[in-house]
């Protein structure tokens, strides 16, 4: 599965394609996942509210990042990253009016929803990543 980047343009990229946006070393970070199966006919206007919503958002007091990604494989689908500096400005967003409308949108134009709510507690580049494979003698 390859999820899409819905900030302006809706298109099928490869990985060569995705270029590391942001990158957040030595600290914690609080984040939320919601994926939101959309009513087929219903797509294109999930689309044009996620983008005006998520503008106002990222411009929330703690806001580190606010992602909406399509599945390329189920074009109805939808996955919303909202990622805060900390776990009080996430619990803010939480009671602000866009959140609101982000759950209407999800509600009248979906037909599943979950969300996870998570704390990042490493997240690095590259060389984080490589650190994490483990060497053939320590795999049980």
């Amino acid at each position: 599965m390859v999820l899409v980047l819905i900030e302006w343009v809706i298109e099928e990229v490869g990985e060569e394609d995705t270029p590391n946006l942001h990158v957040r070393r030595g600290r914690y970070m609080f984040c939320y996942l919601m994926k939101i199966v959309i009513k087929p006919y219903k797509s294109e206007e999930f689309i044009k509210t996620m983008r005006s919503l998520s503008a106002k958002i990222r411009k929330e007091k703690g806001c580190a990042g606010y992602k909406v990604y399509q599945d390329s494989e189920e074009e109805n689908t939808f996955t919303v990253v909202g990622e805060w500096k900390t776990h009080q400005a996430m619990e803010n967003h939480f009671q602000t009016k866009n959140y609101e409308v982000l759950l209407g949108a999800a509600r009248v134009l979906g037909e599943h929803f979950e969300m996870n709510i998570d704390e990042v507690k490493e997240a690095g580049g590259y060389e984080m990543a490589r650190g994490q494979i483990q060497s053939p003698q320590t795999v049980a």
